[in-house]
């Protein structure tokens, strides 16, 4: 049975498509060369991952950030020497652009933010609320 595709595009103020945590303990990549029609922003809280831009591999250590825009290519890897956890974002609406549009100005999209419990708790409210689709779900997501 195929996966269901969490890809969608949204004209409300912000939209949350799917979140989670991810424990990495095998090799996996993603490769999306036309990338995905959301934004998706991936935070590692544990170990490496492996980031291809313009042909070159960078190592995006734990603490670190990546923004992908819709379209944008996605290469990115995980090794299963390095053990390692992200919490990933894919989201859509009106606002995006504008929140991160001095973001979309960098070439690079990758961001050191430093290992913070706040952003962990708030990411696994916010997972947790999403995943509970409870009446009023969608507006708490949206204030998270």
């Amino acid at each position: 049975m195929a996966k269901k595709s969490t890809e969608a595009v949204s004209t409300e103020y912000i939209h949350l498509n799917s979140c989670g945590c991810q424990h990495l303990f095998k090799d996996i990549r993603a490769f999306r060369p036309n990338g995905r029609r959301d934004y998706h922003i991936l935070y590692i809280t544990e170990g490496i991952c492996y980031l291809t831009l313009s042909e070159e591999e960078i190592a995006v250590p734990a603490g670190s950030a990546i923004f992908f825009f819709p379209g944008e290519k996605q290469d990115y890897r995980f090794s299963a020497s390095v053990k390692s956890t992200s919490l990933y974002l894919h989201f859509s609406g009106e606002a995006p652009g504008e929140l991160f549009k001095d973001i979309a100005q960098q070439e690079r999209r990758v961001f050191f933010v430093g290992k913070s419990q706040t952003i962990e708790e708030l990411w696994q409210k916010l997972e947790k609320e999403h995943t509970l689709a409870l009446p009023f779900s969608r507006e708490v997501t949206r204030g998270y």
